[in-house]
């Protein structure tokens, strides 16, 4: 067991204690999403400028929503440092939002592998 996933399995414990059941799906998703991703990697021979099409405004506009999701987590994180307090209102949301910027990050990369 490497160290992310002992530091997961600390904190999972540690909010299950505090927290009633209902509380866990989003924590779920977070341990679901490092047990698939382990040793997970990618490699690409492909010219990837060449696959990059009229369609580059379509590109365009989801790598401006993958910056605009990044940047409110990072947004939300700095709050989070600020007040702790803060933390029990955002944590539902963090999950999902960085579930969607790890899926648009994917159909970025389907369509510049694919050209689709």
């Amino acid at each position: 067991m490497d160290d992310l996933e002992k530091i997961i399995r600390q904190v999972e414990e540690e909010y299950k204690k505090q927290h009633p059941p209902d509380f866990m799906t989003h924590l779920n998703y977070v341990v679901c999403m490092n047990d698939i991703s382990g040793g997970l990697n990618a490699g690409c021979k492909l010219n990837i400028k060449n696959k990059i099409k009229k369609e580059g405004k379509i590109l365009q506009k989801k790598l401006n929503l993958i910056k605009l999701i990044k940047r409110n987590l990072n947004e939300e994180y700095k709050t989070v440092k600020q007040d702790q307090a803060f933390a029990e209102v955002c944590v539902p949301w963090i999950a999902v939002k960085a579930y969607y910027l790890i899926f648009n990050l994917l159909l970025i990369l389907d369509y510049l592998v694919s050209g689709q």
